[in-house]
């Protein structure tokens, strides 16, 4: 089977500079909803390989590809027993999470290995993050592309997790780093005095863990979550969207709230609530349901995402949908994204010349009757 991400189009949807931080959500999204699972962990490399910031080139992405393949080869050879998939899974939601003190609280052989060929304990903790990221990513997927093609994907994603990103250290490493960057989000709005850091520390990386033994205080707000981010989606859809669903079946209605968009959705310690967004609208495009796409990018603008971010969004959707031979009956929908931001800014500027030409006029009549 031929290959469908070469080099040259990984560092192509890499390049977006709007779509950066979150390129990889979307782009494996697409991809998993496009039942081509064997291409994630393409993805998921080269956002390892970038995920210190730096610039990527195509020599970058053969590289991403190159080290895929590699431990995809070992995985399957058996020769990294303690990083096999079984138990990769266990170490990204059942470690230890002894110390919170430091971002690497213990090295093991493996950890003391990349330390000395040049990693760093930050490069580890960013890598960690977006490998629990991206399975945040997968799993928001699931109402969309539902339980077969996520089991593929997350199974794709966990077999190509390098030995060093599956230890209790790396998992603790990488929660602090996702719960930092979630906390600096919200230090901004709150104004709150404490580092990110010192806050994630206070979190703990359990945090990053959904918590599946419940009160009922704690249900009743996760189902008030799950209803407000519903209402922020659909907005002034949301009635035509309750009575459409509830039309179809009332305990749809009810599962859809209280479960999917409540316990699983809603959850917002690994993903900010605009990446969910992005998340749910990689997975709807090669659905192909044109008449709820317009909905989607409503919804993922609402929920924080830029109109260009949107914009190039729908561009990378329509590309990977391209790539993986899914073909649209029509156009992609056209959420007049651009050109209505242009619009706007062409009457404000229309309004602002109007009253720069109505002063000028002022003067010069008061300069007349002056004179």
């Amino acid at each position: 089977m031929a290959s469908i991400i070469t080099p040259e189009r990984l560092l192509k949807l890499w390049q977006d500079q709007l779509l950066r931080p979150s390129w990889y959500l979307f782009a494996a999204n697409t991809l998993a909803a496009c039942n081509q699972p064997q291409e994630i962990p393409k993805i998921y490399h080269m956002a390892l390989k970038t995920a210190d910031g730096k610039e990527a080139t195509l020599q970058t992405a053969n590289e991403a590809i190159e080290q895929c393949e590699k431990t995809l080869k070992r995985r399957a050879e058996g020769s990294m027993n303690a990083g096999s998939v079984e138990n990769s899974n266990v170490g990204l939601h059942t470690s230890s999470f002894s110390s919170l003190e430091s971002m690497i609280p213990s090295m093991n052989n493996t950890f003391k290995e990349k330390l000395s060929s040049g990693y760093n304990a930050k490069l580890i903790a960013d890598q960690s993050g977006v490998t629990i990221r991206m399975r945040e990513g997968l799993l928001k997927g699931l109402p969309i592309c539902g339980i077969p093609m996520t089991i593929n994907a997350i199974n794709s994603l966990n077999g190509s997790i390098p030995h060093y990103l599956t230890t209790s250290e790396a998992v603790d490493a990488g929660a602090l780093a996702v719960l930092s960057s979630l906390v600096e989000v919200r230090r901004k709005s709150q104004k709150a005095k404490l580092s990110p850091q010192t806050m994630a520390i206070k979190l703990g990386p359990s945090s990053i863990n959904r918590n599946f033994w419940k009160s009922y205080f704690q249900i009743k707000e996760e189902r008030e979550d799950g209803y407000r981010l519903f209402n922020i989606m659909s907005n002034k859809k949301r009635d035509k969207f309750i009575s459409m669903i509830n039309g179809a079946s009332n305990e749809l209605y009810k599962y859809m709230i209280n479960d999917l968009h409540g316990s699983l959705l809603a959850f917002e310690n690994i993903l900010e609530r605009k990446e969910t967004a992005l998340c749910i609208l990689g997975s709807v495009f090669p659905q192909r349901v044109d008449n709820m796409l317009k909905n989607y990018f409503r919804g993922a603008i609402r929920n924080g995402n830029s109109r260009e971010e949107i914009y190039y969004a729908r561009l990378m959707g329509i590309e990977i949908c391209k790539w993986c031979g899914v073909e649209f009956d029509g156009e992609v929908p056209r959420y007049k994204l651009l050109k209505q931001d242009t619009k706007e800014k062409d009457k404000k500027l229309k309004k602002i010349i109007k009253k720069q030409n109505l002063k000028v006029v002022k003067k010069s009549m008061i300069q007349l009757n002056r004179i």
